[in-house]
């Protein structure tokens, strides 16, 4: 018996903050990325949607913020040389932490969240638990194929998956997101993560214990 065969995977849990409703516009043309900018993780792959975004802008109207609560290495630097220098400052900015209050605000005026990660040999995307807390919002989000959200996103039900996550492949799932082609309900968005509500993931971790127990 392999180790695959006594392994029980849970996933974490979603506060239920997330799901509490509120107001929120939800704006259409709000765009949110919430990770950390890391030189050794580039795999976050936001220098391609800031590229992807560049070929856009003269054809739609988008504000896009990436709320990084840490930085390292000069990944950061990079990034705001490249908003600059692509002519993009007065729409696409990079601030700093947010309180769970302001990153709940900021959730509840995006239209969309996007997170398009892509895998190397030796990391990978796990189960982003931002993905959850933006669907718990209602907010669809934008991703890859790669790593954990494969098994998570359906295509057109709670977010979208890009074809492939280098700019072109970004930029044509962008133009599908502008031009509603994917007609989201919000509703059916919150259900995705539902089972992923603490409450939830209490159960199924005292489930586990007690049937070891047996």
């Amino acid at each position: 018996e392999g180790a695959a065969d006594k392994s029980t995977v849970i996933p974490p849990g979603v506060s239920e903050r997330f799901f509490t409703p509120r107001p929120g516009r939800h704006l259409h043309s709000r765009l949110l990325t919430v990770t950390r900018l890391d030189e050794s993780d580039r795999i976050k792959n936001v220098h391609n949607v800031i590229a992807a975004l560049n070929v856009l802008k003269d054809r739609y109207d988008f504000h896009y913020q990436i709320v990084s609560g840490t930085d390292t290495g000069g990944y950061r630097e990079e990034l705001d040389r490249m908003i600059r220098d692509l002519g993009l400052a007065d729409r696409v900015a990079i601030v700093g932490r947010k309180t769970d209050e302001e990153l709940l605000a900021l959730y509840h005026d995006t239209g969309l969240f996007i997170l398009v990660s892509y895998s190397e040999a030796k990391n990978f995307e796990g189960f982003g638990i931002v993905f959850l807390e933006a669907n718990a919002c209602g907010v669809p989000v934008l991703t890859s194929r790669d790593g954990g959200m494969r098994d998570y996103v359906v295509d057109g039900e709670n977010g979208i998956l890009v074809q492939t996550h280098d700019a072109k492949g970004i930029e044509a799932a962008l133009v599908r997101y502008f031009e509603g082609r994917d007609r989201f309900d919000a509703e059916a968005i919150r259900a995705r993560p539902e089972p992923y509500r603490w409450p939830h993931i209490a159960q199924r971790v005292a489930a586990f214990y007690q049937d070891r127990l047996r």
